[in-house]
């Protein structure tokens, strides 16, 4: 019988917690948005549905915080690895992202809570900041392999824009929040574009190397 590699065995399971599962609360807290938005077409069904989704998606997320905060205090050589990810490290935008959101869709019209919201707000666009500066960075100094250009660069710049605008315009201010959800909007097009030359360097590259080659050897190389 086949013996299982030492290293996936032995690996713990918080260890191994990705930072994909934000993406659940994400979902959820999107949905319940979107059913808010519904009372006045649906009236009291559209509102017992968005509470449901509102409080299933904060328990997961508060749930799937907790657990990556224990993955940060018990495994931090993880986390540090998954931070400079090419994938799991824009995938870690899901976390600042939901919280945004969960914000957005909780935040209270005044008192000390509202302070409070204002913090979480805070806190969450910082993390969100460090992300895409990272992101940005290896696709600027040449780290990113052609093969892992995938959407989850998007996560750091276009989501955070947007929920991040709607965060703040919940919380009072709807100047700055205007000022980012237009870094948003404007985002998604030049990302697109940055993502396509990257993806295209990378080929381009691929191809002059494999005609240095044929020239070098003088015949046609194999694909695979």
């Amino acid at each position: 019988m086949a013996s299982i590699p030492a290293t996936s065995a032995a690996r713990p399971w918080l260890a191994r917690l990705p930072p994909g599962l934000f993406g659940i609360s994400l979902g959820l807290l999107g949905l319940a948005g979107a059913w808010r938005r519904m009372q006045p077409l649906i009236g009291e069904a559209a509102g017992v549905v968005f509470t449901a989704l509102l409080v299933a998606g904060t328990a997961v997320l508060v749930v799937v915080f907790l657990l990556w905060i224990g993955k940060v205090v018990r495994h931090f050589d993880v986390v540090g690895r998954e931070w400079l990810h090419p994938v799991q490290g824009p995938l870690l935008a899901l976390l600042p992202v939901s919280t945004l959101l969960a914000v957005t869709l909780l935040a209270p019209d005044e008192g000390d809570l509202r302070l409070v919201a204002t913090a979480v707000v805070l806190a969450a666009l910082a993390m969100q900041l460090a992300i895409a500066w990272e992101v940005v960075a290896l696709l600027s100094n040449g780290r990113m392999p052609a093969e892992l250009v995938t959407p989850a660069l998007y996560l750091p710049i276009v989501p955070g824009g947007l929920v991040g605008g709607m965060a703040l315009a919940a919380v009072g201010f709807p100047g700055w929040a205007g000022l980012l959800f237009g870094s948003g909007t404007g985002g998604l097009p030049t990302w697109v574009a940055w993502s396509a030359v990257a993806a295209a360097s990378a080929v381009i590259g691929f191809l002059a190397v494999r005609t240095v080659l044929l020239l070098v050897r003088g015949r046609l190389l194999p694909l695979s």
